[in-house]
């Protein structure tokens, strides 16, 4: 019984001691802010640099992607764009009287699987501020 007991517990820490390995990918995101610009609404990652504005409010939103569970019981996440989260951003901004969104950042949370091997995105983090710009310039 002993010896049972020694060989599960060392299968148990040899197993635990391998490594997993992935190949290099690089992820990238774009949010191409041109077509909201040539419409006349103000979206930037700073600051607005003029001061001919009303500020409105802070927009906060919590994009949750959809999860799934596949047939062998593994679990993935829909995946949202940067372009998907600024048009969601830009149509919540318009509601609210904005024609600009300024300090605009998107951030990921992510859920970490109980062995530690995999992480999924709980939800996308958005937030700025909404402004009024009174002058716009497009050039």
């Amino acid at each position: 019984m002993k010896r049972i007991c020694l060989l599960a517990l060392v299968l148990i820490i040899v197993r635990g001691c391998g490594s997993a390995s992935r190949a290099r990918a690089v992820l990238v995101g774009f949010a191409d802010f041109r077509p909201y610009t040539t419409e006349g609404f103000f979206v930037s990652p700073d600051p607005y640099p003029g001061k001919d504005f009303t500020p409105i409010g802070e927009l906060s939103l919590e994009v949750r992607p959809a999860w799934n569970y596949s047939q062998n019981g593994s679990l993935s996440a829909e995946t949202i764009g940067a372009a998907e989260l600024l048009n969601t951003a830009v149509q919540e901004a318009r509601k609210r009287g904005a024609n600009g969104l300024v300090d605009y950042r998107v951030t990921k949370r992510y859920v970490t699987s109980s062995k530690g091997l995999t992480s999924l995105v709980d939800a996308y983090e958005v937030t700025g501020l909404l402004i009024l710009v009174h002058e716009v310039s497009v050039e």
